[in-house]
């Protein structure tokens, strides 16, 4: 197997992959070697050792678009187990979801729609109460059962690739906290819009955004942080092999979606998705003066969001680490909006005539 000596993010190799599904780049560093233990979930390791022959989770980076991805990827049959065992996924809030039912409905209107993913039902309901016609693709056999006692009829076990809908069946396709999930998410999006009608629209969302201040502050502080390990933000929140397979940035997420078929409409990537569960935790005594001046120089500053990060990161760190406890977490949803650096990737899709 051919390797790839990584120059400025280590010193180890990292096997190399054919291609990058965004770019057909064949370039790539090693990003991140992640611990079996880091993951809180063991077996998964053992399991991933007993196929791969691997020591640990080895995230790669394309050289050429900056995608990161697990390396090597097993069979669909690993993941089978490894889902099994883990249970249901929850969706996430209401609000997002209604947020994105929404964003649908003033495209299309009520029509037929499609949901990959159905977690908890939480987007059926919405959908159905709606007025929607709604049909839905599930991998976990215990959410199928669940979604056909709540009389969801039209939901398919099983993946998008092996899904019996036609081409041109729906009006609308809603996949959620998804696609860093799947095997070959290029795939994936172009069977998507082949289930599509002329004019259809695709709203992915709730994608983790790699370049995001949250996933470096995570990683970097709170990381190494003895009482926030113990809250439970411990550095594997946002890297998260084997369930996170795809690591995507703003800009190379869309540039897959327009490789397949699709034309981006608009640009619904927010800031504050992963701080609202902690919002209550808030802490009067961390709106210091310090803070307040910095995030005013942050707003006023027009670089680019990445330039930004860059800039500002370690005067913000500084600050919030002498105070770091369960409490800072709401007041990073500020200092995420002023660096416009987004930690929720969303956009909604046409498909191409």
């Amino acid at each position: 197997m051919e390797s790839l000596k990584v120059s400025s993010l280590g010193t180890q190799t990292a096997p190399k992959k054919t291609h990058c599904v965004v770019c057909g780049g064949e370039e790539f560093l090693l990003r991140k070697t992640v611990p079996f233990w880091a993951t809180g979930l063991p077996s998964t390791g053992q399991l991933y050792t007993s196929i791969t022959g691997k020591d640990a989770f080895y995230l790669i980076q394309c050289v050429k678009c900056r995608l990161i991805f697990l390396d090597p990827i097993p069979e669909k049959s690993y993941f089978d187990t490894i889902y099994e065992a883990s249970g249901c996924y929850p969706e996430g809030g209401d609000q997002r979801l209604k947020r994105d039912l929404e964003i649908l409905g003033s495209h299309r209107g009520e029509g037929k729609i499609l949901e990959v993913g159905i977690g908890n039902c939480l987007f059926l309901n919405l959908a159905r109460e709606q007025g929607w016609d709604v049909y839905a693709v599930e991998l976990n056999p215990n959410n199928v059962n669940t979604a056909q006692k709540l009389g969801f009829n039209n939901v398919y076990l099983g993946t998008v690739e092996s899904a019996p809908f036609k081409e041109g069946s729906f009006d609308c396709v809603h996949m959620s906290s998804v696609l860093e999930h799947v095997l070959d998410p290029k795939a994936t999006i172009m069977k998507l819009q082949a289930f599509l009608k002329p004019g259809g629209v695709l709203m992915l969302s709730a994608i983790p955004n790699i370049d995001s201040f949250y996933h470096r502050f995570i990683e970097t502080v709170l990381g190494n942080n003895s009482f926030i390990v113990g809250f439970g933000c411990a550095p594997h929140l946002t890297w998260i092999p084997p369930f996170h397979l795809f690591y995507f940035n703003r800009h190379n997420l869309k540039m897959l979606i327009e490789s397949c078929n699709l034309k981006v409409l608009e640009d619904h990537c927010r800031d504050h998705i992963y701080w609202e569960p902690h919002e209550e935790t808030t802490s009067q005594a961390l709106t210091s003066t310090r803070l307040g001046e910095l995030c005013r120089e942050i707003w006023s500053d027009k670089s680019a969001p990445e330039e930004k990060l860059e800039k500002y990161f370690g005067r913000i760190v500084q600050i919030l680490l002498p105070a770091m406890t369960g409490a800072v977490l709401p007041h990073l949803n500020e200092i995420e909006m002023a660096l416009d650096t987004v930690s929720d990737l969303a956009y909604l899709a046409k498909k191409v005539a």
